[in-house]
């Protein structure tokens, strides 16, 4: 691990987290936030703190993957032995579990959405205000890469 990267974190020794105190992910539309971040290097972009402390002890995450933090770990976590490999059904399972799911739909919603958007007067702009959501996650909803077990 580079010297700049751990300059940005802090042990703590109740929980044994190791815990990012630098830059931290503002909530977005697709974002809850609280995710570390961190620069790479000039003109290469950001990353997750978390998934690059993966990346630099473990190595490269494989397609279709993502790093999920341990039970009751904090998402500013790059301890990798608080972290693990996968998919984004075991972290939503993850989140249920732990009483941190999010959803702001129910499956009736879903369905509609879709049955709104087959009827051709709905764009993803419109359902989204609809249903105070962003137009990625109608679009998610439509193409069944959420909500899809229905």
């Amino acid at each position: 691990m580079d010297l700049r990267f751990t300059s940005k974190t802090r042990l703590n020794t109740e929980t044994g987290c190791l815990e990012w105190i630098g830059a931290i992910l503002c909530k977005t539309k697709t974002s809850t936030g609280g995710y570390g971040v961190y620069r790479r290097g000039r003109g290469i972009g950001v990353i997750t703190a978390h998934r690059y402390a993966w990346e630099q002890q473990v190595g490269t995450i494989p397609e279709g993957l993502m790093i999920r933090h341990g039970k009751g770990c904090p998402r500013n976590c790059v301890n990798i032995q608080h972290l693990s490999l996968g998919t984004s059904h075991d972290n939503h399972m993850d989140m249920v579990a732990e009483g941190h799911h999010t959803a702001k739909l129910t499956n009736e919603n879903a369905k509609l959405i879709r049955i709104l958007y087959a009827s051709g007067h709905f764009t993803h702009e419109k359902l989204g205000a609809m249903f105070n959501i962003g137009t990625t996650a109608v679009s998610r909803i439509i193409r069944r890469k959420s909500y899809n077990h229905f």
